[in-house]
């Protein structure tokens, strides 16, 4: 899913976004190839949707959940992970296999959830957009949360049987990565709480040692302007902008030196990533959701973007940072300090 560099950005409300994402579904369900050696299989799915004219919300319903369980079986992987000791190696390991089967069975009732609504929608003659935007917000938050998983569980379980001090950081660092993912996509297909979080903790020290486990060549992260200063967030959706962004620098940008900061007003928080790497070619449309041009999915800084306004905020972007040293992409979230009800409300509408 690529769109064009520079197409227009939606207006404040508009539902362009998910617009566009339920006319996709609705060409990929045109698409159905239903076994033609077995019409019975289409009439019994006809005959369902003529008995019950709501059957595509169930689906949908059905669809969303799956996708709920998926990333509740990743948070459970990650959990075990982040408590793996090298003396308990071979416990853990087993424990780990049970997680993985879990894991695979959850993303196989996933993948045949999204088949089941595909043929529902193609026998459907007018679908209620309704549920079909329910479908496609599901689908965006399975794609966006893969897209975050940076990594293969079977190459994890390989690593846990290492030997070695760096194959214990690494199990400790994807774990705590992988917690953040699925508890992330869980708060968005729900809502998540918001707490404020000391930013040098979180964002510098935990994250620092995080990706580093998981990236060693990464970028050094200069972490210490984050010192003394909270966020009123959620932790860990907050989490996955600032690993999109450090992942462009390193991946995207080429960058060897990362930069975090906040400051602070009356009202707000602002997060500033900066980074020595190329910098953007322009920041035209950037955070539009299927907007590249470093041959990626066009979807971490649309995630960046989504977050941060669900939490009430804004996100700005400069292509070549005004810096000696960091003179590459510069992305600043602004955070605000209160929150009415102590939740973050993720939108299905955008």
């Amino acid at each position: 899913m690529a769109f064009p560099l520079g197409a227009p950005l939606p207006e404040p409300g508009s539902t362009a976004t998910i617009d566009r994402l339920v006319a996709e579904l609705q060409d990929e369900a045109v698409r159905v190839q239903w076994p033609a050696d077995q019409p019975e299989v289409r009439q019994s799915w006809a005959d369902a949707l003529a008995r019950d004219p709501y059957l595509l919300r169930t689906q949908a319903s059905e669809f969303q959940e799956t996708v709920y369980t998926f990333f509740m079986c990743l948070e459970g992987i990650g959990n075990n992970m982040t408590r793996f000791r090298p003396e308990e190696r071979d416990s853990a390991c087993r424990s780990f296999d049970a997680h993985t089967k879990e894991y695979g069975r959850a993303k196989k009732a996933v993948r045949g959830s999204f088949a089941t609504v595909l043929g529902v929608i193609d026998l459907s003659e007018r679908p209620y957009q309704g549920d079909l935007r329910r479908v496609a917000f599901a689908n965006l938050m399975y794609l966006a949360g893969n897209h975050d998983f940076s990594g293969d569980i079977a190459t994890d379980l390989d690593v846990m049987h290492g030997d070695t001090d760096s194959s214990t950081r690494y199990i400790r660092g994807r774990g705590v990565h992988l917690m953040q993912l699925g508890l992330g996509v869980m708060n968005m297909l729900e809502h998540g709480s918001v707490r404020p979080e000391p930013l040098k903790y979180h964002l510098g020290d935990w994250f620092g040692r995080c990706y580093s486990s998981l990236h060693p060549d990464g970028p050094s992260i200069d972490s210490k302007g984050l010192a003394n200063v909270t966020a009123n967030a959620d932790q860990f959706n907050i989490y996955r902008c600032v690993f999109n962004l450090v992942r462009n620098a390193h991946k995207r940008g080429g960058a060897t030196q990362v930069r975090m900061s906040a400051t602070q007003d009356d009202t707000h928080t602002h997060i500033s990533i900066e980074d020595n790497g190329c910098g953007l070619p322009n920041t035209d449309a950037i955070f539009d959701c299927g907007t590249t041009f470093a041959n990626g999915q066009g979807l971490g800084l649309f995630l960046v973007k989504y977050v941060t306004e669900a939490h009430g905020g804004t996100v700005t972007a400069v292509a070549h940072n005004d810096d000696p040293v960091f003179n590459g992409a510069k992305f600043t979230m602004s955070l605000p300090k209160e929150n009415a009800d102590g939740y973050v409300h993720y939108p299905t509408e955008f």
